[in-house]
């Protein structure tokens, strides 16, 4: 019987751990992309996008990024890249359309830790309200690439940051 109390002491103070850990998201629009690309549907980016993209590697410099997340377009790989090079991650390809999967992803298999995930003008607001988010933000226009989120998501409360980063 102590054996068990002790073994159901053991279970339930690992799960209330678990369920007090924080896990931090950070949501971003790819970077700038060359609007005179060959592939119009899938364009690479451009110079500022290129550069943008070590920006945020800088930015999140001091995060200790668990996994990065990217939909399957150049755009927003390139924007991945540097951080999942500086974090040794391989980047996860993620389908934009399926964004509670994601969420459940992240919250189950990242809790208490720190991702990246890349996405569209399109997407990162419904991501980010997704996860609990909230913002005064109610557009990303096709011209903004400097927006990024903090979603601070703990046992009894989501919060939202939000940034502008690069040049």
């Amino acid at each position: 019987m102590r054996k068990f109390l002790l073994l159901l002491f053991v279970v339930l103070a690992s799960v209330s751990v678990s369920l007090a850990q924080k896990t931090t998201v950070y949501i971003v629009r790819h970077a700038e992309k060359n609007m005179n690309d060959i592939n119009p549907k899938d364009p690479v980016l451009n110079l500022d996008g290129l550069k943008r993209a070590q920006d945020l590697v800088k930015f999140l410099a001091k995060e200790d990024i668990a996994a990065v997340f990217s939909t399957n377009y150049l755009r927003t790989i390139q924007t991945a890249e540097p951080v999942a090079k500086k974090a040794d991650k391989k980047i996860i390809i993620y389908d934009a359309g399926k964004i509670a999967e994601l969420v459940h992803q992240v919250t189950t298999e990242y809790n208490g830790k720190t991702v990246l995930i890349v996405g569209h003008s399109n997407t990162v607001l419904p991501m980010l309200k997704a996860f609990g988010g909230t913002t005064n933000v109610t557009e990303i226009k096709d011209n903004e690439y400097n927006y990024l989120f903090r979603v601070t998501i703990n046992s009894d409360s989501t919060s939202t940051t939000e940034f502008h980063y690069g040049d």
